[in-house]
């Protein structure tokens, strides 16, 4: 009887073991990824504005939210930021006048889009963007915790009226400074 349980106690830790070391690998390539791609509190030029030929109707308002993915992390051109793009696109597609404003935060988690929300005060946007959840994945923050903030946070801003689009974590395979096994 002895040698059972020697043997399933020599598993047991030989497990624990196992899945520490995989963690520790996985906490290890989010710090090597965070030196390769950059960690900085500067915003990237803001993109706030109206986009498109000045017409006689009233511009449809778009609020941006989210993390670095939605601020343009790395832009040097306000241009060039998703914020301006999607002004230039709707603008050009709706053939309408588009104001833009972002509250979105290089860093934020899921958790801070009540606090973006709020900034954006009495802006009344006819579109939100939400683009988040890649510091979710990497801060270990629970996936039915993102979810439910994520759903709260849409439905208040379609019970306020808006139409809501949600780009979420995307695929970290493709960001080739981060490496395996956290791309998978």
């Amino acid at each position: 009887m002895r040698a059972p349980n020697k043997i399933a106690s020599q598993v047991a830790v030989g497990g624990l073991a196992a899945v520490a070391g995989y963690w520790g690998v996985v906490f290890g390539e989010i710090v090597v990824a965070k030196r390769a791609i950059g960690v900085t509190d500067a915003r990237p030029p803001r993109a706030d504005g109206v986009y498109g030929e000045d017409l006689p109707r009233d511009p449809v308002r778009c609020l941006v939210l989210g993390d670095s993915a939605a601020v343009g992390y790395g832009m040097s051109r306000a241009d060039a930021t998703p914020p301006a793009m999607l002004g230039i696109g709707l603008a050009h597609v709706l053939d309408a006048q588009v104001e833009i404003r972002s509250e979105a935060v290089v860093g934020a988690v899921t958790s801070d889009l009540r606090d973006q929300i709020e900034a954006a005060g009495d802006f009344d946007p006819d579109l939100v963007v939400i683009i988040i959840g890649t510091n979710d994945v990497t801060h270990r923050v629970p996936a039915y915790q993102s979810t439910r903030l994520l759903g709260s946070a849409v439905r208040r801003l379609v019970d306020g009226g808006a139409q809501v689009v949600v780009g979420t974590c995307p695929d970290l395979g493709t960001v080739r400074p981060i490496p395996q096994p956290l791309r998978w």
